[in-house]
């Protein structure tokens, strides 16, 4: 089995103690897809296919739309890690997602709130949104980030009004695509 350690410490130091506690690679952020497949490839492990096994009694494969035109928050990305890990570990994600989606999500829209929390958990739903594939949810994190950091009021309004419909959205499109194949 392969096991590889994904983490914000940027330190060799870090990536030594993950290497000794037994991880088979270190990839440190910022994280893309390319360097999961580069880092899997290196240890003997075929390219994905980015076509997903069907679950048992299952009629409907999930795939990237043919058609360009076609909008989807969902990428290839997304569908690439689907194929590469299978039905279940990929049901355990999309669920794990919407939970931690619905953790956070209050928290960057409460103004009540400090901005240094609110600021880590944008943080922290920018991350979950970019290791499967949610650029367009990642990037409005990211803006809220730096409106907060950088106390842009009308930017961070704006970037507040499109976030939870954002967030909701794919949470919905993320539940249909697990029903409809599992």
């Amino acid at each position: 089995m392969l096991i590889i350690a994904l983490t914000a410490a940027a330190f060799t130091e870090d990536g030594k103690a993950r290497m000794a506690d037994g991880m088979d690679e270190v990839l440190h952020k910022p994280m893309s897809h390319d360097r999961l497949i580069a880092a899997v490839e290196r240890h003997g492990w075929p390219r994905p296919d980015v076509t997903v096994r069907l679950a048992p009694g299952s009629n409907v494969v999930p795939r990237m739309p043919e058609d360009p035109a076609v909008s989807s928050p969902l990428g290839r990305q997304f569908y690439d890690m689907w194929a590469m890990l299978g039905d279940d570990e990929m049901a355990g994600i999309i669920e794990l997602y919407i939970r931690t989606a619905e953790e956070l999500l209050p928290i960057v829209i409460d103004a009540d709130r400090d901005s240094g929390e609110r600021e880590e958990a944008a943080h922290a739903l920018k991350g979950a949104s970019d290791m499967i594939g949610l650029d367009e949810i990642r990037t409005l994190c990211c803006g809220v980030m730096l409106a907060l950091r950088d106390n842009r009021a009308g930017e961070l309004q704006n970037k507040l009004s499109s976030l939870p419909l954002r967030i909701a959205d794919t949470c919905t499109l993320l539940k249909s695509t697990l029903q409809r194949t599992m």
